[in-house]
């Protein structure tokens, strides 16, 4: 129901500033791609070097954000993956990776969905006696789908001075609302243990290799290329504690991000409690907890917006969940990197 209200300039400019945070907070949302605060639990986006990259035979991931919904509606993200190591007899102080994922971005008022599906593989090779020192080269292949319902968006030739109304043209030139493209992604990466209790890597990746086109006009606007940039340490301090630091750094367009900080786990081999503190440049502050059980990895982090959108967000950002598997079919598995 709406109210009729007598129109004067502070009301206007009001109207204006949520309407600046809105468009503001999309442009930081989706001028790059998608992303997760926790990257090493979605490691398929973040480096196709990354597939197989496990102790276990196989790895099973789910992946949900939830972000936005202290500003408009809320911006989630959902993703999938299962990735294996193989070790082939044929192949010498060499394994092989390979995996599949799919996400799905949905946010705002006109439900813009960027959905994926990818299928990955990677080649690891050792370069001595011990496997001490491994490099790894990966790629990935798949199409995605950006798709929008322009029902649900206003535009500024909508505005009759008093409201945004839908009735009127809004004059834009779309030629289609669905646009599906093919997508190629590489990565590299390399992996040194300095003992059994301390290993070291360090990748690097590129994303949408071949630009896809992905605008809704009848425009050659194509998709930036996405540089990544992470590393990670794994420290065993003794038998009941360990801490994982690390960074990644993405660039995309005019657009980067930089986050970095460290985990520490707490308790035995079978049960440990994992907490940490990450950081987002300029951005948020992100506490992350976690459990470890049999194999299984549950992970709760929280981004607190410390930009200059906290004006409007109240320092809430959003949630993230993640529950990974790591198992073997094969009894006869040997989880280590033996080859």
């Amino acid at each position: 129901m709406f109210y009729k209200k007598e129109f004067n300039a502070l009301n206007f400019f009001r109207i204006i500033f949520v309407f600046k945070i809105i468009i503001i907070f999309s442009i930081h949302s989706f001028s790059q791609d998608i992303h997760f605060s926790q990257f090493n639990n979605s490691p398929l986006i973040i480096n196709p070097a990354l597939t197989g990259n496990i102790d276990e035979e196989f790895r099973a991931g789910i992946n949900y954000r939830n972000q936005g919904e202290s500003i408009t509606l809320p911006y989630k993200t959902f993703s999938v993956f299962l990735d294996s190591r193989l070790i082939p007899n044929f192949l010498r102080n060499s394994e092989i990776g390979i995996g599949g994922l799919f996400y799905n971005d949905n946010a705002g008022d006109g439900n813009l969905q960027n959905s994926t599906g990818m299928l990955f593989s990677s080649f690891t090779k050792g370069f001595n006696r011990d496997n001490t020192f491994l490099a790894t080269i990966g790629f990935s292949v798949g199409f995605f789908n950006r798709s929008v319902n322009f029902a649900g968006v206003t535009f500024d030739s909508q505005w009759n001075g008093t409201i945004f109304d839908p009735s009127i043209a809004n004059g834009e030139p779309f030629s289609n609302n669905s646009v599906f493209a093919f997508n190629f992604n590489f990565g590299v990466l390399i992996s040194y243990s300095f003992s059994p209790k301390i290993i070291a890597k360090i990748g690097s990746s590129i994303n949408h290799v071949n630009r896809p086109k992905v605008s809704f006009y009848d425009s050659d606007n194509r998709l930036d290329q996405k540089y990544i940039f992470h590393g990670e340490l794994k420290v065993e301090l003794n038998k009941f504690v360990s801490i994982s630091p690390g960074f990644m750094y993405s660039t995309q367009g005019e657009n980067y991000e930089a986050l970095f900080g460290s985990n520490i786990s707490f308790g035995e081999s079978d049960l440990k409690i994992n907490c940490g503190l990450w950081y987002r440049f300029e951005r948020d502050i992100i506490p992350v907890v976690g459990l470890i059980y049999d194999n299984y990895y549950l992970s709760l982090s929280y981004d607190v917006n410390i930009s200059n959108l906290h004006r409007a967000s109240n320092y809430r950002g959003g949630y993230e969940i993640s529950l990974i598997k790591s198992f073997s079919i094969n009894k006869k598995y040997l989880p280590c990197r033996s080859f």
